[in-house]
């Protein structure tokens, strides 16, 4: 795509507006190459940044974290550990009694 994107884009305004500088070819590709290379080289960045964000999920428009009492505390200037209910061994008392034993606060946060 940044090739094809690259030349079309020399190669239209070459023929767009033709000149003669020092006697070259109109469509001298050797000066076409620097351009159609950086071209290449955005469009294989930003596809794979845009293919990350698919592959992460992200942007998340709800997490159920926001819907915590104590949320705002944690973005804004405090630490917070989500603890996810998906694996089969998990156990909700035991990660309760576990994470009080250590000092933390514990709230649960259904995803309703």
């Amino acid at each position: 795509m940044g090739v094809g994107l690259g030349l079309f884009l020399q190669i239209y305004t070459t023929l767009d507006y033709p000149h003669n500088a020092g006697g070259k070819p109109l469509l001298g590709w050797p000066a076409f190459i620097p351009v159609t290379f950086e071209l290449t080289i955005l469009t294989i960045t930003v596809g794979i940044f845009l293919f990350l964000l698919y592959m992460n999920g992200l942007p998340l428009a709800a997490h159920p974290a926001v819907k915590a009492k104590e949320y705002v505390r944690v973005l804004l200037d405090e630490y917070g550990v989500f603890v996810y209910a998906t694996d089969p061994r998990f156990d909700l008392e035991s990660t309760k009694a576990l994470l009080r034993e250590l000092g933390a606060e514990v709230e649960e946060v259904r995803r309703d």
